[in-house]
């Protein structure tokens, strides 16, 4: 191909990819946050830069007031973020924009890693098909911890690999014992562990995936060690020189869990409140276990994987990539299976996406000459019709089932273009709440949502759980008061029927004031109401 005569040109094909990356990324970026993760690592971010503390705010205190927590996740993503303000000011679009680089940068990791285990044609449609991805599309966009964890996640094992492989028609490891007198790849294997301290301090249940960093150091031979005194002399220096690198970039970890718990050695999620329930991984919580959503999620995310089954030649670094993927994908099912997943899990299983794009890249190019032109074309139509549904389900499926409509949630078009208000319901909902309440209103909202209406509607909020006779009789004397219904509460009424029962009981009564229509997987079109609390007495 014209694109692979030198280095120049792949330079110029792997800045096209990422030109082209990056563009659709930030078309379908959503125009204003969904959940409330991204407002607690923007504003975290805010904290280190202006008062050196890594903390959270808590939005919907029934005082009123902005309140400060330990954050649930490591510092590494909103200590970058605290970097960009100092030097460009605060900025949630900054944010956005810093989260699609990261999240568009892993097309370069992929083309690096595709042209060293196949060479220049696979390495451009790996990139290609990263480039395109539905799923990066609409998610790399979006203001998660999961995105530069991606980015720092494939950079490590890029710079691993880089170090170790040499690159030759066949999968050939340099012995890693050996690698101290080769100073480029040595300088590689520091970065590549410096960097993997760094993205556990993005997420520090990244390190599930060091069964791949075992495995590949197996390959490469650190564990014949025991064959000889001498190598493992080597492999202690080795694995001290590593520790050192891998703790440098750790840093920052170190010292932000000593400030916040007094612990230098401490998982952040954990602290949180994020613990593993082996008995939802088996039996899930009234629906499929937590395991199987997570297998059926990583085969549907990772579809064109299959393309494999129809390869000419199942070559030594297709079975080493295969190895990889399988590794990532078990540990994924185990510990995000293991975890309430509560609709998350297409984000937990993008780890997967970059070896997957590369071995179904290798297929389709490969594809065995003993199957016909038209089984080729359908076998491609396949792949291309996977990329169409994930990037635009039809509606015209959602009158079959609603539950397609789950699809939108992480499709491009429908962050741009909602179906109905839904996936981004709450922000009409932020909407009508700004253009129809007085600015002095207080919301009661429900617990996930409280920021939307702090920060885009500019209102004073008050989450469910906060609210009670006392509260709501001390506010409702000086200020309007609204409810907000959100789809949660249609599924399940029981919080806001509380609310319900609590304004009746202090001899208030409410009546809808404003909906919303929105279209539920669950249900079909239905609404969303906007409730004011009246007192009777006036």
């Amino acid at each position: 191909m014209f694109f692979f005569k030198g280095l120049k040109s792949k330079i110029f094909t792997v800045v096209f990819l990422f030109v082209l990356g990056s563009s659709l990324r930030l078309f379908f970026a959503p125009p204003q946050n969904t959940t409330a993760d991204p407002f607690e690592i923007i504003t975290a971010a805010k904290t280190i830069s202006e008062r050196g503390v890594y903390l959270v705010p808590i939005v919907g205190s029934a005082d009123l007031n902005i309140h400060y927590k330990p954050a649930g996740w490591p510092v590494g993503f909103p200590l970058m973020l605290s970097a960009l303000y100092n030097l460009l000011g605060y900025s949630e679009l900054l944010a956005r924009l810093f989260t699609v680089f990261l999240g568009s940068f892993v097309i370069v990791f992929v083309f690096i890693l595709a042209d060293l285990f196949f060479g220049g044609e696979v390495a451009f449609l790996s990139g290609l098909m990263l480039a395109l991805n539905p799923l990066l599309v609409a998610f790399n966009g979006r203001i998660f911890t999961n995105n530069p964890e991606l980015c720092f996640l494939y950079a490590s094992i890029t710079c691993l690999l880089l170090a170790v492989v040499e690159k030759s028609q066949t999968l050939k490891f340099i012995n890693i014992l050996s690698i101290t007198t080769r100073k480029k790849r040595f300088l590689l294997l520091l970065f590549s562990f410096f960097l993997l301290g760094f993205l556990l301090t993005i997420r520090d249940t990244a390190s599930m995936f060091l069964l791949v960093y075992a495995y590949i150091f197996y390959q490469a031979g650190f564990f014949s060690f025991y064959q000889a005194r001498k190598r493992f002399k080597q492999a202690l220096k080795l694995f001290f020189v590593i520790l050192i690198s891998f703790i440098v970039g750790y840093l920052p970890s170190l010292y932000f869990n000593f400030q916040n718990y007094g612990y230098f050695l401490i998982s952040t999620t954990y602290k949180w409140g994020g613990k593993l329930n082996f008995h939802y991984m088996l039996f899930g919580s009234g629906g499929l276990s937590g395991a199987a959503e997570m297998f059926l999620t990583g085969l549907f995310y990772t579809f064109p994987i299959l393309s494999l089954f129809f390869i000419n030649k199942f070559t030594r670094q297709d079975r080493f990539l295969v190895v990889c993927y399988i590794l990532m994908f078990i540990v994924l099912i185990l510990i995000n299976g293991a975890y309430p997943i509560n609709g998350a899990s297409p984000r937990y299983i993008l780890p997967l996406i970059p070896f997957m794009t590369i071995l179904a890249a290798h297929a389709l190019l490969t594809l065995s000459p003993r199957i016909m032109w038209w089984g080729r074309s359908i076998i491609i139509l396949f792949v291309v019709g996977w990329f169409c549904f994930l990037f635009y389900p039809w509606p015209g499926l959602f009158s079959f089932s609603p539950k397609f409509a789950y699809a939108t949630y992480y499709s491009p078009v429908y962050q741009k273009y909602p179906f109905n208000n839904y996936p981004t319901h709450i922000n009409a909902l932020t909407c009508w709440v700004k253009a129809h309440t007085p600015k002095n209103a207080v919301i009661l909202v429900t617990s996930a949502q409280p920021y939307h209406f702090y920060y885009y509607a500019q209102r004073d909020t008050i989450i469910f759980s906060n609210v009670t006779t006392q509260v709501l009789e001390s506010i409702i004397k000086k200020r309007p008061v609204y409810i907000v219904e959100e789809h949660i509460d249609i599924y399940n009424p029981d919080m806001i029927n509380n609310i319900k029962n609590i304004i009746k009981s202090c001899g208030f009564s409410y009546v809808v004031v404003g909906e919303i229509p929105l279209f539920s997987p669950r249900f079909g079109q239905t609404k969303m109401h906007i409730y004011q609390v009246k007192d009777k007495s006036k």
